[in-house]
């Protein structure tokens, strides 16, 4: 009897344990060292996954397990099997990281001989300006959003262009002309990014040398007025410069911060031109450095302390005197600059080094383990922030940060609509449109913009051809009503999704930007603007969209 007893209740005890959720237990951030520091160079970078390493002559990808992904090649020999000329000697190669599914090797700008590689280590694509048939070479070996950048020669200099990538050798069309056939004038293409690309415009011509940025959309069509300067698009925000001074451009290529500041800070500015990081970008004015959010808003003082790095997990890295320290991102110091080398905050650690003695510490400043490690130098990219280059007795290793905290910056907000506060006036009436502002940028229904623009200059027609699934949308050509047009406009706040609907314009594909609310598509008025070339205008004075069909769309 005592025995079942007893085994009753030790039954009893096993079931309750198997109920409780055992705690769980916080590992101790440390550096897990996946590679010794073994070879002459590495990327620096992870990107796809992957990470080249060097020694001697010799490359290999490696995976962000510290495992060889790609085996050992030599450049050189990879670039004679693709049929290059035999004078392209080790020294003049240069390896890339993968990009967008492929990774380079080049022979230089003097060349531009360039053979593409899948991760499978094939090669996958050759490009040389020997090849007469193209009579073109690569001047940037990156893929940016399906592109790449070329060089083509004309009889008196010629330009950048850009061409698409199939991953094979067949013919690459090229987009547009490099050179518009005036003696002295060059266009220079640059890469896409965020849908946009930069297009300068140099003239030699002239008694002053002249340079003159825009931008163009996918389709080619310039969308932004002329400026001094311009880079690429990150997080919906661009530096652009005018009169001398940089501003803040948005998504519709506007000034939505006066151009006011000398300079500003880039990370990466190899591939992806970072200037907000987690929507703050370190600028300067008066020769005095500050941060600004993406309204202008001024986040850290100006005239405290340089940049170090962007923001990354709700930190930057500032300078003073030489030594790096932190601030938040409400602009506050947090932990003094006393360190000689410091990296980007992840999941709420960071590493640091006072002489050459590196350890990991919190937001405070506090160590958070007992460890520390002796290195020359470190790496850690914007794009893998977890992941430590280090150097120790002038050979270079990899390592990662491990067992930090949960990411403590905070999830991107959902995207909201809401409906449109703005007076429209089209042709000097007032109208009242059920339109969305989403990201500062207003969306209408296509039925109703044809509804109310029939008769005049820029009518059109929409449709809907079933057996492409595709909207069509005719010019010149009065619109049928179907009924629900002009509905009231609705009240509250919505949760938009974007969607890809299939518009062919007189026949002709166009790309609009287009979000889906609650069973109806919304189209962004600019675009549809520019699509059928009619005036849109703000006057932020009186809170009023003006349309007017009897001038054409400016950027």
């Amino acid at each position: 009897m005592k025995t079942r007893k007893l085994l009753s209740a030790l039954l009893t005890l096993a079931l309750i344990a198997a109920l409780i959720t055992p705690l769980a237990v916080a590992a101790t951030p440390t550096l897990t060292f996946l590679t010794e520091a073994v070879y002459d160079g590495v990327s620096g970078e992870f990107i796809d996954g992957l990470a080249w390493v060097q020694k001697d002559r010799h490359y290999a990808f490696i995976n962000e397990s510290g495992k060889i992904a790609i085996d050992w090649f030599d450049p050189a020999e990879l670039f004679l099997s693709a049929g290059y000329p035999d004078d392209e000697g080790p020294s003049n190669l240069e390896v890339h990281s993968f990009r967008e599914g492929y990774a380079s090797i080049s022979g230089g700008w003097a060349t531009g001989n360039v053979v593409f590689i899948g991760k499978d280590g094939s090669i996958a694509a050759t490009f040389g300006i020997f090849e007469d048939a193209r009579n073109y070479c690569l001047s940037n070996s990156d893929l940016h959003e399906g592109y790449l950048t070329i060089w083509q020669p004309s009889d008196d200099f010629g330009g950048n262009n850009l061409c698409d990538f199939s991953g094979n050798d067949e013919k690459h069309p090229v987009l547009g002309s490099a050179y518009d056939g005036e003696w002295g004038m060059n266009i220079y293409y640059t890469q896409f990014h965020e849908g946009k690309c930069i297009i300068c415009e140099d003239d030699y011509c002239e008694d002053d040398y002249e340079e003159r940025y825009y931008y163009i959309d996918r389709d080619g069509k310039k969308i932004s007025e002329y400026f001094e300067d311009a880079v690429h698009f990150y997080d919906g925000r661009a530096m652009a410069k005018k009169d001398g001074l940089w501003g803040v451009i948005d998504e519709s290529c506007k000034f939505i911060v006066q151009p006011q500041f000398d300079s500003f800070w880039i990370d990466n500015q190899d591939y992806e031109y970072v200037v907000f990081s987690e929507g703050i970008a370190w600028v300067q004015k008066g020769g005095k450095w500050g941060a600004i959010d993406k309204t202008g808003k001024t986040v850290v003082p100006f005239g405290y302390y340089e940049p170090g790095m962007t923001f990354s997990d709700g930190m930057a890295v500032i300078m003073d005197g030489g030594k790096a320290g932190y601030v938040n991102a409400s602009g506050e110091l947090v932990i003094p600059a006393i360190y000689d080398d410091a990296n980007y905050f992840y999941n709420g650690v960071a590493l640091v080094a006072q002489g050459g003695t590196y350890k990991l510490i919190d937001k405070s400043g506090k160590q958070v383990s007992s460890e520390t490690w002796q290195f020359e130098y470190t790496r850690v990219d914007h794009s893998s922030r977890d992941m430590v280059f280090y150097q120790r007795d002038g050979k270079w290793g990899i390592a990662k940060m491990t067992g930090a905290a949960s990411a403590t910056t905070p999830a991107a907000p959902a995207l909201t609509a809401a409906p449109t506060a703005a007076k429209v006036l089209v042709n000097g009436a007032s109208k009242s449109f059920d339109a969305y502002n989403i990201k500062d940028n207003n969306y209408f229904k296509l039925r109703d913009l044809a509804y109310v623009l029939s008769g005049t200059e820029k009518q059109f027609e929409v449709g809907y051809d079933e057996s492409t699934k595709a909207i069509t949308l005719t010019t010149g050509k009065a619109y049928t009503p179907v009924g629900g047009e002009m509905a009231p406009k609705g009240a509250g706040g919505k949760t938009p999704s974007p969607t890809a609907s299939k518009i062919y314009l007189d026949g002709e594909e166009v790309s609009f930007t287009a979000y889906n609310i609650e069973g109806n598509n919304y189209f962004k008025l600019r675009d549809v603007a520019t699509a059928l070339d009619f005036y849109v205008g703000w006057d932020g004075g009186t809170g009023t969209i003006t349309v007017d069909t009897g001038e054409g769309y400016t950027a």
